[in-house]
């Protein structure tokens, strides 16, 4: 079990994209690129099929051409199913959803049964459960358990959300954090990467964006833009946007004074943020066949999306 203690010094990790095509209209060859250890941001185009490449990534759909490679623990595999195992999923409103009238308590026991074996007693104390308790210093989560979704704050929702998802995968090689701009207020984007980051010590994160990386908090940029919107290093074939930035190398951002309501007010997106929250895919581009590559039950995991 990934613990996320010990997983400081963890063995090679890698996750590959070869010229993966997550719709048939994606130009050819599709997108290219691997990510390591860390926080890696793929910045993308508005409605540029980011939530399909999550999907496709996580192993909860396949690709239309191309394949996805996962190194690990000294392995490497293609296979969906193993992607599927190893690859823990947040963020994605097509497989997760939050209710918000349900305590927090609920949301949590039940994802924990799920996760758990049949015949094992989950406790009274769901902090102290050994898939909660040690994700909860990363992600500074301390919310009260009998509140409920709609009442806790949005930064505390998207990271329940991150915690659900961990929990779903006990054996994770990698977390796949969809759309991190759905929280419309960019100090509180800001104190996510930099709490996705701390995470990413742990376990790699990989986190999809339409904005830059304002504040130089991920280890690496890759730019999935077309050639003709990319700017500096990157194109569509998902080279590096920005050079690699060790953690080590790199303070964390420089003080963000209130944190805003991450729903109303605060500092606002830049122009490139997408105007609806949650997904980056429209409508039409979803269609009832790329919806019915997704599980139905990708492990009941709630999430926050704007509208939850």
């Amino acid at each position: 079990m990934n613990d996320g203690s010990t997983a400081r010094h963890r063995s090679a990790f890698t996750l590959a994209a070869n010229e993966v095509r997550v719709q048939a209209e994606q130009p050819e060859p599709g997108w290219s690129f691997s990510v390591g250890p860390g926080l890696t941001l793929l910045r993308n185009s508005r409605e540029n099929f980011h939530t399909a490449l999550s999907l496709t990534l996580a192993g909860r759909r396949r690709p239309t051409a191309g394949s996805v490679s996962l190194d690990h623990r000294g392995i490497t595999t293609q296979r969906h199913a193993d992607l599927f195992k190893l690859v823990a999923l947040a963020g994605a409103a097509e497989v997760d959803t939050l209710d918000r009238i349900v305590p927090v308590r609920a949301v949590l026991r039940e994802q924990v049964n799920w996760a758990s074996p049949w015949w094992k007693h989950v406790g009274k104390d769901l902090w102290e459960h050994d898939l909660v308790r040690p994700w909860l210093q990363p992600l500074g989560l301390d919310i009260d358990l009998d509140a409920k979704v709609g009442e806790i704050d949005p930064h505390d929702r998207f990271r329940l959300r991150v915690l659900l998802a961990l929990v779903a995968r006990k054996d994770a090689a990698v977390l796949i954090m969809d759309d991190v701009d759905q929280v419309r207020d960019m100090e509180l984007r800001d104190e996510i990467l930099a709490e996705l980051r701390e995470l990413s010590l742990s376990l790699p994160v990989v986190a999809s964006t339409v904005n830059p990386d304002f504040s130089g908090l991920a280890t690496r940029v890759i730019d999935l833009r077309a050639s003709g919107e990319a700017t500096g290093e990157g194109n569509a074939h998902g080279e590096s946007e920005e050079r690699h930035r060790e953690h080590s190398g790199h303070g964390g951002h420089g003080g963000h004074g209130q944190r805003g309501s991450g729903e109303a007010g605060g500092t606002p997106m830049t122009p490139d943020t997408p105007a609806a929250p949650a997904t980056a895919m429209t409508a039409t581009a979803m269609t009832a066949q790329d919806r019915a590559r997704i599980p139905a039950h990708q492990d009941e995991i709630p999430t926050l999306s704007e509208e939850n």
